[in-house]
């Protein structure tokens, strides 16, 4: 059983990699142009295949922050007897320094900063060396490199050290403007700019060196090109180990410019062909390694006639944790610069466990899971394994953890540009079962299990605000919201309105009586709400929880059992759904570059979509609802009735809530209810609904205004139609898309016949 507070570090996963068929690879033209390098990146972190002839490394992003100052390498190796007795005190010895001083305000342990780098470089250097891919390719003459970095400018460009070791023993010692190292490679080759290169050969002193090399900082390319000839290097044999390492460039000397901490042995920073523990920037073996001088051990043996064979491999993941790579290069917000501590560039990341007994040939809940304000995307294997472990492996569930792209984007703007991305790829490149995702997340993250779980009612079986709150300031839950966080329109971005999107998703709400920063009484006050409106909630109030104590305590068992007993119903037969111009614009203009406007209009929900409001303008109350009933199915009567419960984790928390106890069952007839306010539009699909249009069709819909109502469906011919009570002006049309209903209400509610 789980222990709260201690935890072990997070299991990092590996991959199965299988020999494929061959695929020729493209003769190399070194223009910066890499549409003639075709090998496929695994784009899991840390982790290489060949592929078209290629060796192909991902590498982790954000991780370029050099060597350490020795202050993370002398307390981590203090504290790895401990470890190592009792993996647990991971959390405690290594964990919480880090979150110590980033997360709670506390005094941070000296070295204990969320990088073990301690790099001098500025951002612009850091990211202009902060490798993505590293690509390895061979000819009959030539050995090829691609280098492609997240953010490479006219004005800041990466040095590239290429090691090549040739044969077996040797140790060399190469000067510290050649990356300082100590290493068994015989060749060192460093390549500054199109212009300058350096070679080094069995440690010697660094001479000018014959290459062809392309810098090209054009758009998203950021690539860096290098053809040695094979000739150059004597004793390059069947097979060499290869190691590339990025560093900033001294326009001074044209080699390497000094930008390691005191006390370390390089001034390189970043590392190619590496793996790492789960930490927040992926960077400890790197930092430890620079700061010692030697990453021999990151290097790989590459066979150079399996790239002129174009060797192929395909790869299956083990269980474990990953860091995923996505390239989102069309989104306005990418701007190659800094904000939220984040990189806004066309390659992002985010967080994946797969939990034991993952298999790519079943199908699997999940848990996407959003960090909180100052967070990241690798937080919760980091410092809250607790959350991997309880929402993976004993729900037996994959999670997710996107970035927000940033610490503060409150997921609106470019932080829901990364949500949208992130459930993109997840759910194209893993077998989850789309009725069972849930939604979590603390503090910020509980304010993103309100915003996606009533903007996407659709798309969860249950959500989990974590002392969170219904809008991005303060809220007592019996005032008006304030104080603003971080440019939120709190008016417009205050989620109390949307409530009834939450009829057929169960919220578990979790919440600390003593929490400093997020009053009680809003969660109190939510939970209210839940229950007002006849929907499944419980609020889970701990009674000795500040605000980060449940990060802390890092137990979830109670609300992850009772998440687990729900599945999402794709088709219920009531929906609700608000829809708000102003959220909608506060979502697409918050968070973003000046000037950008994303264009998102949430209006969808289940079989409802096409939510127009009839009133014009963005003011925070111009909300239009759709209230609907399909009883294609038959309606399931159902009693809201209250529930409790106290203590079953090791921490001291009351449970109040509310369920549904099921009642009579109205059977199935073709026929719908709506009931719509303040919409000039509306559709319903009543293939999804259960409805046949092969068969009389009745519908009787409530609206305060005009309003065309779209049925979509499959008639053979056009259906005859009457509208009972409808106003004069009310017709209908009929077409490709399905029936048109122009509907004026006339004082009571419409009957609409079909057929």
């Amino acid at each position: 059983m789980p222990t709260p507070i201690l935890g072990a570090e997070t299991k990092v996963g590996s991959l199965i990699v299988s020999d494929a068929q061959p695929v020729a690879p493209m003769p190399k033209t070194i223009d910066g142009n890499v549409s003639d390098w075709t090998g496929v990146p695994t784009r899991l972190a840390g982790t290489a295949i060949y592929s078209h002839g290629e060796y192909v490394y991902q590498d982790h992003i954000d991780d370029a922050w050099g060597a350490d100052d020795g202050t993370d390498e002398k307390r981590v190796s203090q504290n790895a007897p401990l470890m190592a007795a009792e993996p647990r005190l991971y959390r405690p010895l290594e964990a919480f320094p880090q979150a110590a001083g980033d997360q709670f305000g506390a005094p941070t342990p000296p070295g204990a900063l969320l990088a073990y780098g301690d790099t001098t470089a500025n951002d612009a250097q850091r990211n202009a060396a902060d490798i993505v891919e590293a690509h390895v390719a061979a000819s009959s003459s030539t050995l090829d490199f691609l280098v492609r970095t997240t953010g490479i400018t006219d004005v800041a460009r990466p040095a590239v050290l290429v090691l090549l070791d040739t044969k077996a023993g040797g140790t060399y010692h190469l000067a510290r403007a050649m990356g300082g190292l100590t290493t068994g490679a015989e060749w060192a080759l460093l390549f500054v700019d199109p212009t300058h290169a350096w070679v080094s050969h069995n440690g010697g002193a660094a001479a000018p060196f014959d290459a062809t090399t392309a810098w090209n900082p054009s758009l998203y390319t950021n690539a860096v090109e290098i053809s040695v000839a094979r000739a150059a290097l004597p004793d390059l044999g069947d097979a060499v180990g290869v190691g590339i390492a990025t560093g900033v460039p001294d326009p001074a000397t044209h080699m390497l410019a000094a930008k390691a901490p005191a006390g370390a042995a390089s001034d390189l920073i970043n590392v190619a062909f590496r793996t790492e523990p789960a930490r927040i920037w992926m960077d400890q073996n790197q930092a430890f390694a620079l700061h010692d001088g030697n990453i021999d051990k990151f290097l790989a043996r590459i066979d150079l006639g399996a790239l002129t064979g174009g060797a192929t491999q395909t790869f299956q993941q083990r269980p474990g944790y990953y860091e995923r790579i996505y390239e989102d290069a069309t989104t306005p917000v990418n701007t190659e610069t800094m904000d939220g501590s984040y990189f806004q560039g066309a390659w992002q990341h985010y967080g994946m466990y797969l939990p034991v007994g993952w298999s790519p040939r079943a199908v699997f809940p999940a848990t996407f899971w959003m960090h909180y304000r100052g967070g990241h995307a690798n937080d919760a294997a980091a410092w809250e394994p607790g959350i991997l472990r309880q929402f993976g492996d004993e729900a037996g569930a994959i999670v997710f953890t996107p970035s927000a792209r940033g610490t503060s984007s409150w997921y609106t703007g470019r932080g829901m540009v990364d949500f949208q991305d992130v459930w993109r790829d997840a759910r194209a490149h893993y077998s989850v079962d789309p009725n069972r995702i849930d939604l979590a997340g603390h503090s910020m993250g509980g304010w993103a299990s309100y915003l996606l779980g009533l903007l996407f009612p659709d798309r969860w079986a249950a959500s989990n605000p974590e002392d969170g709150l219904l809008v991005p300031g303060l809220w007592t839950g019996f005032s008006a919201p304030s104080d603003p966080q971080d440019g939120a329109d709190i008016d417009a971005e205050f989620l109390a309105p949307l409530i009834g999107n939450a009829r057929n998703l169960p919220y578990a709400i979790l919440h600390g009586t003593v929490d400093e920063l997020v009053p009680v009484g809003s969660a109190i006050k939510s939970g209210l709400m839940f229950q007002q409106a006849g929907f499944r909630y419980r609020l889970y109030l701990f009674h000795t929880y500040e605000h980060y104590s449940a990060p802390i305590w890092d137990d979830w068992r109670d609300i992850v059992r009772y998440m687990r007993s729900f599945t999402l119903n794709p088709d219920p037969a009531h929906v609700t759904y608000t829809i708000s111009p102003a959220l909608d614009h506060a979502v697409s203009t918050v968070s973003v570059p000046k000037g950008v406007d994303l264009g998102y209009v949430f209006n969808r929900a289940y079989w409802a979509s096409g939510l127009q409001t009839r009133a014009p303008g963005m003011a925070p109350s111009n909300l239009g609802t759709i209230d609907a009933v399909t009883y294609g199915r038959g309606v399931q009567d159902l009693l809201a009735i209250p529930e409790a419960g106290a203590l079953a984790q090791p921490e001291v928390y009351t449970m109040t809530g509310q369920r549904w106890l099921p009642l009579s069952f109205e059977q199935a007839a073709n026929k719908f209810t709506a009931s719509l306010t303040n919409l000039s539009a509306a559709t319903l699909d009543l293939g999804r609904m259960g409805l046949a249009t092969a068969s009389r069709l009745t519908g009787v819909v409530t609206t305060d205004g005009p309003t065309h109502l779209l049925l979509t469906g499959h008639w053979a011919s056009a259906p005859a139609v009457t509208l009972a009570g409808a106003g004069s002006g009310s017709s209908f049309s009929f077409g490709p898309s399905g029936l048109t209903l122009n509907l004026i209400p006339a004082g009571k509610p419409i009957t609409i016949s079909i057929g």
